[in-house]
């Protein structure tokens, strides 16, 4: 019986491995570096809340998210301390700085260290609980980082559109509440989206989109 348990979950594993897809939103000739998002790297203003929408039309596909990742220059390796949130929203942007998506529409989906690589490339979070992403709703991801650490490196984001799709927060001395991020530091809102991977069980709509700036084609082949 213990044997046929641990074949089951062998395959489940196998299955989800062999079975998952990635999106892959920004393309890699077409990139900005932002230092304060998806989490700040530089010095000072170590604790952050940055909230991201990343849209219905750049995903294009329903189902479950196990793992994200930020595209991330490389460096010294670096651990922070971070709490990762996802959600759905109807909202297409933030309208100034006061304006945030609450606590209570989230789901904390990930709580623990997040290293970030040494070398160019894609820096992994494999989610504590993988989230259901619906294909109708705009997908919120939302991360608190807690810890002083710096690093050398950065990480990659893109221009897609006007809208000011990231809000970012952060403060020198005191470590930000998700609950009521405002009153703070710095709080600023832009149209810069770090370049994000998803990777899960997907029912994909014909194709995946791979997006560039706003100033170029939309892609709808994938890798290209």
């Amino acid at each position: 019986m213990k044997k046929n348990v641990l074949f089951i979950c062998l395959l489940s594993f196998l299955g989800y491995n062999l079975f998952s897809q990635e999106v892959i939103i920004g393309k890699e000739e077409f990139l900005f570096t932002v230092p304060d998002i998806p989490i700040r790297t530089g010095e000072g203003y170590d604790f952050n809340y940055n909230q991201m929408i990343y849209k219905q039309q750049w995903i294009h596909a329903e189902g479950e998210i196990g793992k994200i990742a930020f595209y991330y220059s490389g460096g010294t390796p670096v651990t922070y301390d971070i709490v990762v949130y996802m959600g759905h929203t109807t909202k297409n942007e933030f309208q100034n700085n006061d304006d945030y998506i609450p606590i209570d529409d989230l789901t904390l989906v990930f709580d623990g260290q997040y290293t970030v690589s040494d070398t160019l490339g894609w820096s992994e979070i494999d989610l504590d609980v993988p989230f259901n992403y619906n294909n109708n709703d705009h997908l919120v991801i939302a991360i608190d980082r807690n810890s002083k650490t710096d690093a050398d490196g950065i990480f990659y984001s893109t221009i897609i559109g006007d809208d000011h799709v990231t809000r970012k927060t952060y403060s020198e001395y005191y470590n930000i509440d998700p609950a009521d991020p405002v009153f703070y530091d710095c709080i600023d809102i832009h149209n810069k989206t770090p370049r994000l991977k998803l990777t899960g069980n997907f029912e994909i709509s014909d194709y995946l989109y791979i997006y560039g700036t706003k100033h170029k084609d939309i892609s709808t082949t994938p890798c290209t």
